[in-house]
């Protein structure tokens, strides 16, 4: 599969993922739906949408890379497609909506034979009250 293709795979396969794990893509939503809603939005690569940044909780995820892991016959035979998430919660990282988020999503991933895994220590932004929670998925393809 041609690097472009793979690309596009992972973003619809990740987007379908955490739509199944009940998340709303806010990349689709113009930013009155974005204030109206209670959902948990996600978006791809950046919020440009400030108004989430208001939300008790939302996800930006990104991909990080698409590494050749092995080759065939000249031609990159296996790739890992490594993804970071993000979840920024107002909620503090131990309640009851934030876990059950982050189980669903973990979830989702497994299922889809992703490996879905905690990479970094939490941030904190007391003077906006907010905690970003960063995990990784990866699969070989």
């Amino acid at each position: 599969m041609r690097v472009a293709e793979l690309e596009g795979w992972a973003i619809d396969n990740i987007q379908r993922i955490l739509k199944s794990a009940g998340l709303t893509n806010g990349n689709l939503l113009d930013p009155d739906e974005v204030k109206k809603t209670d959902d948990t939005l996600f978006w791809f690569k950046k919020n440009e949408n400030v108004s989430s940044t208001n939300k008790k909780m939302y996800v930006i995820w990104s991909l990080a890379s698409l590494t050749p892991l092995g080759y065939a016959d000249d031609k990159v035979a296996v790739r890992n497609v490594y993804i970071s998430i993000d979840f920024y919660t107002r909620l503090g990282q131990l309640h009851q909506t934030t876990l059950k988020t982050i189980d669903r999503v973990d979830e989702e991933f497994t299922k889809n034979g992703w490996q879905f895994e905690r990479v970094a220590f939490d941030a904190v932004d007391e003077i906006n009250g907010i905690t970003q929670i960063r995990y990784s998925a990866t699969i070989k393809i």
